[in-house]
């Protein structure tokens, strides 16, 4: 009878992830403690948003891009458009799939990334990242208390979902295959 190997267990964090996290906890170090909220906000955001709980990630998400292909160019390129897109969303959050406000609030929906932004936090502080894990805490700690739509976290995640779309005003969705001219022809024998 042979012997199984045992299975390598999964890294909790990604390797690209762990890297920049490196950079990131020796970069928090040195920052002042009133500013390290805001600079792991999209971070923690971005890190919880597929996995909070009552979040339809792929319905909210087409309809951030529905309300940026709405919006005319001359919008689109404003500085504040970012903050026009994060209202709205965070406006939508409100609502269920069936259009009717969420009989809680959205609170359900912020509790749920609160708590797997604390969950974060202690994976961080176990793994090695005391300082980003120290500063989720600080967002969490600056953000207690908030309720939808005007909560910190609750904006953010309602940006998160809507980023894809923001990073070219002319073009906010991209190709999902890239077109291209067909290769010159080789030069023909001398």
């Amino acid at each position: 009878m042979s012997e199984q190997e045992p299975t390598p267990a999964t890294d909790p964090i990604p390797p690209a992830l762990r890297t920049g996290l490196e950079h990131l906890d020796t970069w928090l170090e040195q920052e002042r403690d009133e500013d390290l909220s805001e600079h792991v906000l999209p971070l923690a955001t971005r890190w919880v948003l597929d996995d909070v709980e009552g979040l339809d990630v792929a319905r909210y998400t087409e309809e951030a891009k529905t309300f940026v292909l709405a919006t005319d160019i001359w919008d689109r390129v404003l500085r504040r458009f970012p903050k026009d897109v994060t209202y709205w969303m965070s406006q939508r959050l409100l609502v269920d799939e069936d259009e009717r406000q969420r009989p809680d609030g959205g609170v359900a929906i912020l509790e749920s990334a609160r708590s797997l932004i604390a969950e974060r936090a202690d994976l961080l502080e176990a793994e090695g990242f005391p300082h980003v894990a120290r500063a989720f805490r600080r967002l969490l700690d600056e953000t207690a208390g908030g309720s939808p739509p005007a909560d910190l976290i609750w904006s953010a995640l309602a940006l998160r979902l809507a980023e894809p779309f923001l990073q070219d005003a002319t073009n906010p969705v991209a190709a999902v295959e890239p077109t291209s001219s067909p290769a010159p022809p080789e030069p023909e024998p001398a």
